[in-house]
């Protein structure tokens, strides 16, 4: 996490605490800049933080650099997720060469019990790859976030091979109206199973 925001992660985690799990933490650790990181991070989950997040294109670190890997450790020892932006990124200074998702592909094959979730599913370059892995790997999760309802079924028109494996987010406050998504995802040509367990299901279990 950028150096200076540590006190906003750790408030994040308090408020998230107490919101009966309506909102789940997430925080971000890296080694490069935290030798202490492991211990941080899992001191964060002793707390109540229930994931890592790693952006790849605005901290300049391939999800598979080794600095990483002591912190999926923690991830995979307390049996949480990770979420990697994988896809395009407007933030000043983004390299989109970070957000390969062939970079997560080995962190899938490293850690086999770590559950990974792609953020944005590749949108922009990479949602052919980012589908393709989630049908080879039994631990990658698509998350759908920053992708417009009606652009679902063009990118993904065989969603429903992994329907188990897909969580919607609603990138908000950089999107519309959640609610409005919701409607829209529900219009999707897909069962209504398929669209209540990514919309809810998914995450739920």
């Amino acid at each position: 996490i950028p150096a200076g925001r540590q006190a906003l992660q750790e408030s994040t985690v308090d408020y998230a605490k107490q919101t009966d799990d309506f909102f789940l933490a997430f925080v971000q650790y890296d080694s490069r800049s935290e030798p202490m990181a492991p211990e941080s991070f899992a001191a964060a989950i002793a707390r109540g933080a229930r994931g890592l997040k790693v952006h790849p294109c605005s901290n300049q670190i391939a999800p598979n650099d080794r600095a990483l890997y002591p912190v999926y450790e923690v991830a995979r020892a307390h049996n949480i997720p990770v979420m990697i932006h994988v896809g395009s990124s407007v933030f000043p200074g983004a390299k989109m060469k970070f957000c390969d998702p062939m970079l997560v592909d080995e962190v899938a094959a490293d850690f086999p019990t770590l559950q990974i979730l792609c953020a944005h599913s590749g949108r922009g370059f990479w949602t052919e790859q980012v589908f393709s892995l989630t049908k080879m790997r039994k631990n990658v999760w698509m998350e759908l976030s920053g992708i417009p309802p009606k652009r679902i079924m063009q990118y993904f028109p065989e969603i429903d091979r992994v329907a188990n494996r897909v969580l919607w987010g609603s990138d908000w406050p950089s999107s519309p109206a959640p609610s409005l998504l919701i409607r829209l995802m529900r219009e999707l040509p897909l069962q209504h199973e398929v669209i209540e367990a990514i919309l809810w299901n998914n995450a739920a279990r």
